[in-house]
């Protein structure tokens, strides 16, 4: 709070190029960081950062994918309660990347994949698109959320809430 009050720069980042609120994910340990913060601490961290202006659409990498939000990093990574304060300072919950490798991939698409339903729950009941389809450039082309739930709990969740498969949506028009 002191350097922030004092004007240390919320735009900066970590030397990967990963924005500070990035600090309030476990991620910070895969990246290569040394923390030892509680998950209280980090959801302080966020809540601070986010207060004094951070971006809650700022963009960071989650295995080799770059370009993505801190949405789809909570999300990946299960981070419940950082990700309802990101959505609660006006993340898009729909935000799709547009690199070619992950094209289309929304956070809800991360939860599910990982199976973490309650991130997943979260999500949808913020508004994400439920049946949104990755790029044809993607690395996982033509796929829904329920395409990719790797569990029996994810794909109830799913359908549950109305999700489809790609192979029963309607076809674009090429």
């Amino acid at each position: 709070r002191l350097l922030l009050e004092a004007g240390a720069p919320i735009t900066a980042r970590t030397p990967d190029s990963d924005p500070l609120v990035i600090v309030a994910s476990e991620r910070m340990r895969t990246l290569g960081y040394s923390t030892r913060l509680t998950p209280e601490s980090r959801l302080d961290i966020a809540r601070l950062l986010l207060e004094f202006g951070a971006d809650p659409n700022a963009t960071c990498h989650i295995d080799g994918m770059h370009r993505l939000t801190i949405l789809h990093a909570a999300a990946h990574d299960g981070r419940t309660e950082i990700a309802l304060v990101l959505i609660d300072a006006g993340a898009d919950v729909t935000a799709a990347n547009e690199l070619p490798e992950s094209s289309g991939l929304t956070p809800l698409h991360f939860a599910a994949r990982q199976g973490l339903t309650v991130p997943a729950a979260l999500l949808i009941d913020r508004g994400a698109a439920i049946n949104a389809l990755t790029d044809e450039q993607c690395r996982l082309p033509g796929m829904t959320p329920l395409d990719l739930a790797r569990t029996d709990a994810m794909r109830t969740l799913l359908t549950t809430r109305g999700a489809k498969p790609a192979a029963d949506l309607p076809q674009p028009k090429k």
